[in-house]
């Protein structure tokens, strides 16, 4: 059986859908082994699609003289391009064949002139471009951990066998990371406030909201949904629940420096000065070159 999923992935916002677009279609597939479940093999073929669309997405936007004088390091498009994308519509046909082979078209339609100011505004905010080249790493260590998944033998039954659990512990920590980065695309300091810096937009402070809620309805046990409730929270000034978003985050990822900064940004912000030192040593040990971490432990000490 071949089963073809057709998705539509548009810049987000409606609000230009009149403008012309740059339309990139891509295939992925996925063959089923035995491991498989249907639903996996789904997800699979669905991953290979967005992954080949992205990559697709991002050499053609590198190609265009406003995005060269960007001079965006290594991975900085990629990541903008991945936090800038949506799914919009989703159909699905079943007709039968052999071998068992799971195909998703996907379908781009890119507002270039959006985009390319989207771009130009996120790219201003070095905080959120940061932790968004910080999950497009992840992300990456993410699709060759499937590959490793995916490329094993199949254990004593799909439904049960380990390795369909693991694939869908990671599709899941995908989809997850995919959220968070809309997270911190939306809460981009990207508006001229009146009294000097930026903001968030209020269109990017309710899309956030909205993706938060997602990413938790999803996963409640996810770091990513409660980084992204903590970044939420720490937008609207209400720092103490930013702090115990944060803690539990940390709680299953250690290992995080952003993580770790995160937290000692809300602790700094409540005075609590000693925690937020010792927070950010943590965060500089994991992540020596960290910029963030840096700059925030010049206001520790300068407090």
């Amino acid at each position: 059986m071949i089963v073809f999923w057709m998705l539509v992935l548009t810049v987000a916002s409606s609000a230009f859908a009149q403008s012309p677009a740059t339309e990139i279609r891509v295939t992925g597939e996925h063959q089923v082994a035995a491991m498989d479940t249907p639903e996996s093999a789904k997800q699979l073929a669905l991953v290979d699609a967005e992954r080949r669309l992205l990559r697709e997405a991002s050499a053609r936007l590198q190609d265009l003289p406003e995005v060269r004088a960007l001079q965006l390091r290594p991975n900085q498009l990629d990541a903008y391009t991945a936090a800038l994308v949506d799914i919009q519509e989703q159909s699905t046909r079943t007709p039968t064949a052999s071998p068992a082979v799971y195909r998703v078209d996907v379908l781009l339609r890119l507002q270039v002139d959006e985009m390319l100011r989207r771009l130009r505004r996120l790219h201003k905010d070095q905080d959120a471009s940061s932790t968004l080249v910080e999950i497009w790493t992840q992300v990456e260590a993410l699709h060759r951990q499937l590959s490793i998944q995916t490329a094993r033998p199949a254990g004593p039954t799909p439904e049960t066998g380990p390795t369909t659990r693991e694939q869908q512990l990671t599709l899941a920590a995908l989809r997850m990371k995919h959220l968070l980065a809309q997270v911190t695309a939306a809460l981009a300091r990207t508006e001229e406030r009146p009294v000097g810096g930026r903001a968030p937009s209020t269109q990017g402070r309710e899309r956030a909201r909205q993706l938060v809620e997602a990413a938790l309805a999803l996963s409640p046990d996810s770091p990513d949904a409660h980084y992204g409730k903590g970044d939420l929270s720490m937008d609207a000034g209400q720092l103490e629940t930013a702090e115990s978003e944060y803690r539990i985050a940390l709680l299953g990822t250690p290992g995080s420096s952003s993580g770790h900064t995160r937290l000692a940004n809300a602790l700094l912000l409540q005075q609590k000065l000693p925690e937020a030192f010792a927070e950010l040593r943590e965060a500089l040990r994991i992540d020596p070159a960290s910029v963030r971490a840096h700059s925030d432990m010049g206001w520790v000490l300068r407090a």
